[in-house]
């Protein structure tokens, strides 16, 4: 509504356009912020970098995940899980989020569902250089989806605690370290139109990258001259 020469008009905008007005003035942060609290946050942080310095644990003590090639590329398929298990541990530490183990829809995958008070969050790895923007689309996370509120449906949706649960992605990536760390709010179609919410990062818990990087060195020096006496003998 505005007023033309002493006149109140009234403006009915289409509902597209209500809708891109909302998403405008929303992002993820003021969506989620009233949900998660500083502890919450804490939580993911902590976890993360704990998840990180497993990740590397793990590396440094295996001569086929640091030296062998094949070994090597299961790096991405290690990060997420140790994430998972670094922040079930803070969650445990702290009280804030509770955990539900839940499965892929070909039942050969398993992963955690982080719930606190009207949010569930599941983590997904961007890669070594957290180049990636998005999670890989799946059919159980479309699920998931479908069954919390979508904020996107209707451009006139409430930020207030009369929402009941929005599902959240966070998205990390990094090699022996998190690199960077957001929350995202996918939609049905699990694209993301709200802007992330960035997250700060924990300092390293229990990683000394350089000393890790000095130990695979030694690693690798240990495995090649095994090979080469291993070739003389024959």
């Amino acid at each position: 509504m505005f007023s033309f020469f002493g006149l109140q008009i009234h403006v009915f905008a289409p509902q597209w356009l209500q809708l891109t007005w909302h998403r405008q003035a929303m992002d993820t942060r003021s969506a989620l912020s009233h949900k998660l609290d500083s502890d919450h946050l804490a939580t993911l942080s902590e976890g993360l970098s704990a998840g990180y310095g497993h990740v590397v644990a793990i590396i440094a003590s295996s001569p086929v995940l640091s030296n062998f090639w094949p070994g090597k590329g299961l790096h991405g398929y290690l990060v997420d899980p140790c994430v998972q298990y670094g922040i079930e541990a803070a969650a445990k530490r702290r009280g804030t989020f509770h955990t539900e183990v839940a499965s892929n829809a070909a039942l050969n995958h398993h992963h955690v569902r982080f719930h606190a008070k009207g949010v569930c969050v599941t983590t997904h790895f961007t890669g070594r250089d957290a180049d990636r923007t998005f999670a890989r689309k799946a059919v159980n996370r479309g699920e998931l989806a479908a069954r919390c509120d979508d904020l996107f449906q209707t451009a006139h949706a409430p930020l207030d605690s009369a929402i009941g649960t929005i599902y959240a992605h966070l998205l990390h990536g990094g090699e022996y370290a998190p690199l960077s760390a957001f929350l995202a709010i996918p939609d049905r179609s699990q694209g993301y139109p709200l802007i992330p919410w960035t997250l700060p990062l924990a300092a390293s818990v229990g990683v000394d990258v350089e000393a890790v990087a000095e130990k695979m060195s030694f690693v690798v020096k240990q495995v090649t001259a095994e090979a080469e006496r291993a070739r003389d003998a024959r």
